[in-house]
């Protein structure tokens, strides 16, 4: 970042004990003591929930529930170009911004998850039929 805090490049230095990788432009995944369950689920997913909310008190329920305590939830990732990467589930999943342009941060079950440039969808684990 420049002085005025403007992003001057989209490569990313990722330091990890005494190594460095350099990542630019793709759909980028790091996570460390999580199980990627992409290979396990199908392709479908059914929703099934037929509740009614009012979205203001829903909206504010929801977003006080992710900063306290998370919720039971999965996490589908895609590539850019929509192709499945990985999916995460654990029963205290939060969401968080990132400082980083285009890139989200999880918190599931106390592990961290950092997604960049990548289309995700977080299902509630109650809202999944089997």
């Amino acid at each position: 970042k420049d002085d005025k805090g403007n992003e001057g490049s989209s490569v990313i230095d990722v330091d990890y004990g005494h190594n460095r990788m350099i990542h630019v432009g793709s759909t980028l995944i790091a996570y460390e003591g999580l199980k990627n369950y992409q290979d396990v689920f199908s392709k479908h997913t059914n929703i099934n929930d037929q509740n009614h909310a009012v979205p203001i008190l829903n909206t504010m329920y929801q977003n006080f529930k992710n900063d306290w305590s998370g919720d039971s939830k999965v996490v589908m990732i895609r590539s850019q170009l929509g192709m499945p990467v990985a999916v995460f589930a654990g029963k205290n999943v939060s969401i968080h911004k990132s400082d980083m342009k285009k890139s989200t941060q999880f918190v599931i079950d106390g592990h961290r998850l950092f997604v960049y440039r990548a289309d995700y969808t977080v299902y509630p684990v109650s809202s999944l039929k089997k």
